[in-house]
């Protein structure tokens, strides 16, 4: 077959798949504009996509509604030729592979990263009569499949092209090559984008998409948000408790650094970490990077099993009965990522029932923040004017009185564009892909302001949100600790805080008291002892508050004092030097410290310290010897 008889049948199979597809299939309503058509579906919580619609529509908009509906599969089942762009190189080994990592029949894995590319072999694979081929792809790829060798024309015309995980292209913004896509995108006459955690474009080229909105018709979940300050300290409470998880615990928490804390801390030996396998996560480890796993499995899970952001989406967990933690924390950078999106993903990776998602985080507990559209008109509005006054400043630059553009003020706008980058000397223009990016970034980071906000997240995305609130103070800093007043203070009222958490709900909170620095040990014991009003009394004077725990101390050993004692002398006489010697060892074995002296030293025993310990004690002479002196319990 000649490759015009291949095309010929090509266009027939592709224009049979995109036929109009039922919109009485379970839609509610249909929104039209002169522009633009919005599909409305109201489907069962366990409905798969199928039942909206059996092959994606062509240039659409695909809000799903949930994860692992079968928004890939229906697409990897389609009668046609698929390109499928996903964002990472896990979702392309858990789609394209079988177990024993085969690559499945009609398809071609192309890795946008990898040097190593046989264009070739693409091309003749795009070429071959092969039905329903596959190209999966993450999104620096498109630009090698497009200059494969094989005709553009072919590609553009006869090949569905289905941008998967389409919200990661505006998440995802530390990539450098994730909005390569959109630069093909347009140019395809049979595209779609889905994700359940859409984006909502300010590109006027999507206008001529279709919007497709899939709703349930109940919740489709329940999430237990723990608001707690110090989010770390509320994980390490959580994994204490092994008695609450049933199954398999999975932990997505982006940072390598704090994972190496929560192992070491809560003293975990059933681990395994799925993350990029590299060197610097290696090193960060410290001695646990052994438990670094390929990818997640059957094979590979642990009773406790951590995800980086490179698992939060795409790929199937299908774990009955387990766990799901999502730690976020708006003090941390990686950990700063947004519950509408990120955290919806990592929440929808179970396939099963789990026993429970819970979401641990914090909010600066401020009750007001900007809407999307607020956020997109500023940000659009500043990025136009900063986009104008460098076209101008390049325009003068070439005016009568030449000179060079201003560097810092070309590199202040590379956040708003990209063709001035591109080519030197060209003018910026406006990218909208960038102003989205920049416009996500800060809705996410609105969400923290307050629980509220959290909880209106996850509820916009169908889930039963059910907050409480751990009191987990911040434990105090190098800059406070260096002065005594405050160190004092802050020692005090992180103790007062952890006493404020109800002991039934969280039994091993006040664990988190010894990850205290070691400079305010003696606060923290003399807290327990004595209690924060007697340490506050002393105003300050340590030795004084080392003299009242001393004492506190010796009064509570005085019982463990009369008992050693009595068991070795009973009722009888007993010779001051032999009392002596017995009281003395009796106070070096549960050290007995003389409040009086520093540094810490043995109280000094003496025969008369019995009138301390019992309610009658007289002195006597021995009968073996009268010149002897001694004392002898009348009464216990």
């Amino acid at each position: 077959m000649n490759i015009c008889a291949k095309q010929v049948v090509k266009l027939a199979i592709i224009s049979t798949d995109m036929k109009n597809f039922d919109t009485n299939r379970r839609l509610p309503s249909v929104i039209k504009t002169d522009q633009q058509t919005t599909y409305n579906y109201t489907l069962g919580v366990t409905d798969r996509l199928s039942k909206a619609f059996e092959v994606i529509p062509s240039n659409s908009i695909i809000n799903k509604g949930r994860c692992g509906i079968g928004g890939t599969y229906l697409e990897i089942k389609a009668n046609r030729n698929s390109i499928i762009i996903v964002p990472t190189h896990s979702i392309i080994e858990d789609k394209c592979y079988d177990e024993d990592n085969n690559l499945l029949p009609n398809y071609f894995v192309v890795r946008g990263s990898k040097k190593s590319f046989d264009a070739g072999r693409l091309k003749l694979f795009i070429e071959s009569d092969l039905p329903k081929k596959k190209i999966f792809s993450t999104p620096a790829g498109i630009k090698k499949i497009m200059e494969c060798g094989a005709l553009q024309d072919d590609l553009y015309n006869n090949w569905f092209l289905l941008l998967d995980e389409s919200h990661t292209a505006i998440t995802d913004s530390f990539r450098a090559d994730v909005l390569i896509p959109f630069q093909y995108l347009f140019n395809f006459k049979h595209a779609a984008l889905i994700s359940a955690t859409p984006y909502r474009f300010s590109d006027n080229r999507f206008k001529s998409f279709d919007v497709h909105n899939i709703k349930f018709n109940n919740k489709i979940g329940t999430i237990n948000v723990l608001s707690a300050v110090n989010v770390l300290s509320a994980l390490y409470i959580e994994l204490l408790n092994p008695d609450k998880f049933p199954g398999r615990v999975h932990i997505f928490l982006n940072s390598i650094k704090q994972i190496d804390s929560i192992i070491k801390m809560a003293e975990l030996t059933e681990c395994s970490i799925f993350c990029k396998e590299s060197k610097q996560n290696k090193d960060k480890l410290d001695g646990l990077s052994p438990f670094i796993k390929a990818k997640p499995n059957e094979a590979n899970y642990s009773k406790f099993n951590f995800y980086t952001s490179k698992y939060f989406e795409g790929w199937d967990l299908e774990d009955a009965n387990s766990t799901t933690i999502i730690v976020s924390d708006y003090k941390v950078s990686t950990l700063k990522f947004g519950v509408s999106n990120k955290c919806i993903q990592a929440a929808g990776r179970n396939r099963k029932i789990s026993h429970e998602i819970l979401h641990i985080t914090n909010d600066r507990q401020i009750n007001s923040h900007h809407s999307f559209d607020e956020l997109v008109s500023m940000t659009l509005t500043k990025a136009e004017s900063a986009v104008r006054l460098y076209n101008e400043h390049l325009d003068d630059s070439q005016g009568k009185i030449k000179f060079s553009p201003d560097k810092q003020l070309k590199a202040s706008i590379d956040k708003y564009s990209e063709s001035h980058i591109k080519h030197e000397g060209s003018k910026a223009s406006l990218d909208n892909f960038k102003v989205d990016q920049i416009v996500n970034e800060e809705h996410c980071n609105q969400e923290f302001n307050n629980i509220t906000f959290i909880k209106e997240a996850w509820e916009l995305m169908g889930y039963k949100t059910v907050i409480k609130k751990l009191f987990t103070p911040n434990i105090p800093t190098s800059a406070i600790l260096r002065n005594k007043t405050h160190r004092i203070n802050a020692t005090l009222a992180y103790l007062e805080e952890l006493d404020i958490n109800s002991d039934e709900e969280f039994p091993k909170y006040k664990q988190l008291a010894k990850f205290l620095p070691i400079e305010c040990e003696s606060i923290r014991i003399a807290y327990y002892e004595i209690g924060a009003e007697v340490v506050k009394s002393l105003n300050g004077d340590m030795k004084a508050i080392r003299r009242k725990v001393l004492e506190s101390q010796f009064e509570k050993k005085k019982v463990f004092i009369s008992e050693e004692y009595f068991k070795m002398a009973g009722y009888d006489k007993q010779p001051n030097h032999w009392i002596t010697e017995t009281l003395d060892r009796i106070y070096s074995e549960l050290g007995v410290l003389d409040p009086k002296k520093s540094p810490d030293t043995i109280m000094v025993a003496k025969a008369i310290h019995l009138k301390d310990y019992y309610t009658k004690v007289t002195t006597c002479k021995m009968d073996d010897d009268t010149s002897k002196n001694g004392y002898i319990i009348k009464e216990y």
